[in-house]
């Protein structure tokens, strides 16, 4: 299966395993990515406009959904339930986060 570019799951691996139901597949994800911090950082507070839902907020910063899984990842979020309103989160520059997507899926 070919991911997009800026796919969280672009470079993961499926592999099949034998099991007492048969074959099943499983995704094996790519490496998490790393960005260091910046002096271009910035940082935002959740608001009612994108709590829970990290596709707005990166839409907000980047003017694309597309890297809403990174943000999370960036800023050690574990669910969607987790970007709740006051909280405040680092926000990269697109091109670090983009060289990190890069990297991980070359390391992968």
């Amino acid at each position: 299966m070919a991911y997009t570019e800026t796919s969280r799951y672009r470079g993961s691996t499926i592999t099949s395993v034998d099991t007492s139901e048969g074959l099943q597949n499983y995704t094996i994800l790519k490496l998490p990515i790393s960005v260091p911090e910046t002096q271009f950082d910035f940082f935002v507070e959740i608001d009612s406009t994108n709590e829970f839902r990290p596709d707005m907020l990166s839409f907000q910063v980047y003017g694309t959904p597309d890297y809403g899984w990174a943000l999370m990842e960036i800023n050690t979020l574990r669910s969607f339930k987790d970007l709740t309103m006051r909280n405040r989160l680092r926000i990269p520059p697109l091109d670090v986060v983009q060289a990190a997507i890069r990297d991980s899926h070359d390391r992968g």
